[in-house]
């Protein structure tokens, strides 16, 4: 999967993502934005509608951005209505086995759609934590919740 994004006005947005030669447009139609507890949610104004995924200053405070919008796979005109809400933690200690001790940030999301079935109610379909570690990057601790328990741990990163 090849995501497609852009950083605007200190936001990381997505527009979209390219998986197995098919391209996907993802279009956010009500953003909020709140503290780390998915209180005191505001609106969060639309950027041509990508969704706001992450801010590029780490806030010294947990935030909660939730999304619901369309998935439509450019090939065919099939689209799938979603629910995305996240909560990103400010920096701190974490650690996996093969790399060691590292500052991390971490996302917390939970992931809801209607697989594509038109007028059926979205559902969920993924909750899970994933820890961002300083020099290394994503996936450096997968936490999965939902639909099963799971847990993983990055063993070797590169740079290129």
């Amino acid at each position: 999967m090849h995501l497609s994004q852009v950083w605007i006005g200190g936001w990381l947005l997505l527009d979209g993502w390219r998986s197995f030669g098919k391209y996907y447009v993802q279009r956010v139609n009500r953003e909020l934005i709140g503290d780390g507890s998915c209180q005191n949610m505001t609106p969060l104004p639309s950027n041509g509608g990508r969704q706001h995924c992450v801010q590029w200053q780490i806030p010294a405070q947990p935030y909660c951005l939730q999304a619901w919008g369309t998935i439509t796979e450019q090939f065919s005109g099939k689209t799938v209505d979603f629910f995305h809400s996240q909560v990103w933690s400010p920096p701190s200690t974490c650690s996996n086995v093969y790399l060691g001790v590292r500052t991390c940030i971490r996302q917390r999301e939970a992931w809801s759609d209607n697989n594509g079935d038109p007028g059926e109610p979205i559902s969920r379909k993924l909750e899970r934590s994933v820890y961002l570690a300083r020099g290394v990057g994503m996936a450096f601790v997968i936490e999965q919740a939902y639909p099963r328990s799971w847990y993983a741990e990055l063993h070797s990163d590169w740079t290129w």
